[in-house]
């Protein structure tokens, strides 16, 4: 009996095919990121346009279906605010002022994903002309604006963004 057993695995052991060896955690590398559903940056994308809409608009009232409430916003000028409610206050007082009726166009997108839960967009806009607190007059700036997503609740949210102004030649 122990010998027809021995037989019976040895056979199995045959022409069953070989299993895969384990591999380490690769789901921070390009591989793994690759193959990242359509799906993700399609919301991803939707994300950020809607917060051009938002900025375009001069509103934010919508902010809270799009933002984290730790939100952080980089300006091009280097101003750094955190929270969401911080963040909108701000948002609100420069659109109110040197921002009013100023519109920015994307340009292009590009989006990536660090993990399955995080999404960097990096966007190339171009604003309509503006004056800045401290005098520079901007014509027709070119920006480039990094937002980091995260997905929480099965939806993704900005939680950081950072604009710089840009020439054409540097995008």
């Amino acid at each position: 009996m122990k010998s027809l057993r021995a037989i019976v695995l040895a056979v199995t052991l045959a022409i069953a095919p070989p299993l895969p060896w384990p591999q380490s955690d690769t789901s921070h590398t390009s591989a793994k990121v690759a193959a990242q559903p359509v799906d993700d940056q399609t919301q991803v994308r939707q994300v950020v346009e809607e917060f051009y809409k938002a900025f375009n608009s001069d509103r934010f009232d919508r902010a809270v279906e799009f933002t984290t409430d730790d939100w952080n916003h980089i300006t091009p000028l280097g101003s750094r605010t955190r929270g969401r409610t911080a963040v909108l206050q701000q948002l609100t007082q420069v659109h109110k002022t040197f921002l009013k009726g100023v519109t920015e166009t994307i340009e292009e997108i590009d989006i990536r994903f660090a993990t399955p839960e995080v999404a960097v967009a990096t966007v190339a806009s171009r604003a309509t002309s503006f004056t800045t607190p401290d005098g520079v007059r901007r014509e027709n700036p070119h920006q480039i604006r990094t937002f980091v997503l995260t997905r929480r609740n099965g939806r993704w949210l900005i939680m950081q963004d950072h604009a710089t102004y840009t020439t054409p030649a540097a995008r």
